[in-house]
């Protein structure tokens, strides 16, 4: 059984029970091998707490840079897609527009004034290919 004691000027003091007073506790070999036995046991614990946080963290960052390439190679999937889909409509546009122009140029032929009238020209013809 633990002995409670005081550090006096004398020497050790007997105290009746643990209290604010007490300064030295005296114990057996076999109460403190428990204690220490504790100790170990609760720093075993805890280290194999902290493994199992640090192999978890370590998991979740592996998952994360993993999502990102997933994520950024999805991104590029859809911006190649998106690129090509400009592309096309462009290519679309450009076509109606050269079929208007098409159209259009026998009749810009006719709204010119004709030669020799006098008239200053104002604007430029447009080439004919």
């Amino acid at each position: 059984m633990p002995e409670f004691k005081k550090k006096t000027a004398l020497g050790l003091r007997d105290l009746p029970e643990n209290g604010q007073e007490c300064t030295h506790v005296l114990l057996t070999h076999s109460e403190y091998d428990g204690l220490l036995a504790k100790v170990a046991c609760a720093e075993r614990d805890a280290r194999s707490v902290y493994t199992a946080a640090s192999q978890k963290i370590a998991q979740a960052e592996r998952n994360s840079a993993q999502a990102k390439e997933a994520a950024y190679a999805e991104v590029d999937g859809v911006q190649k897609d998106l690129e090509e889909a400009c592309l096309v409509v462009l290519n679309r546009r450009h076509q109606k527009i050269w079929q208007k122009r098409k159209k259009m140029q026998p009749r810009q032929k006719k709204l010119l004034p004709p030669k020799g009238m006098g008239y200053r020209k104002t604007w430029k013809k447009p080439a004919v290919k």
